[in-house]
């Protein structure tokens, strides 16, 4: 009689041997911490400037209008972003943004807040993920829209 063969592989030696971003996982809570060692680049923060470039890149293939002045891009009034030490900065500004609180708790982002009327919130992003690109292609289409 044949022995029941166990699962061979665990989530850990998944995630070791593909160094992929599994979005389901962002129910599990924050992500945002620094690399530590044994964990694959997916799970660290990226570089400032290297996450600035990627979100300015989305947002032209958004056809947002994006102005770039240094470490700055503005789109038109409704964003500006701007790296800091731990990530890029987004400070939104625009009526009634379609946003709620936990959008900007999402793995990936720090300091998120948004202001009771929501007319304007505040995110760091730390990591170029899923749920950024969905935020800021949300917000993007919103403001098409007026």
């Amino acid at each position: 009689m044949a022995a029941k063969r166990g699962l061979g592989r665990g989530l850990d030696d998944l995630l070791d041997t593909h160094d992929t971003d599994l979005p389901f996982l962002s129910a599990y809570g924050s992500a945002d911490e620094k690399a530590l060692s044994g964990l694959p680049p997916s799970a660290s923060t990226d570089d400032p400037q290297d996450l600035f470039q990627a979100l300015v890149r989305f947002l032209k293939s958004e056809n947002a209008k994006i102005e770039i002045k240094g470490n700055i891009a503005k789109c038109e009034k409704w964003l500006k972003l701007d790296i800091v030490a731990d990530g890029v900065q987004a400070t939104l500004a625009c009526v009634n943004l379609p946003l709620v609180p936990s959008d900007l708790m999402s793995p990936g982002m720090q300091a998120g807040t948004l202001s009771k009327d929501n007319s304007s919130a505040s995110v760091i992003f730390t990591i170029w993920s899923v749920d950024a690109r969905r935020l800021l292609s949300r917000i993007n289409e919103h403001q098409k829209r007026k």
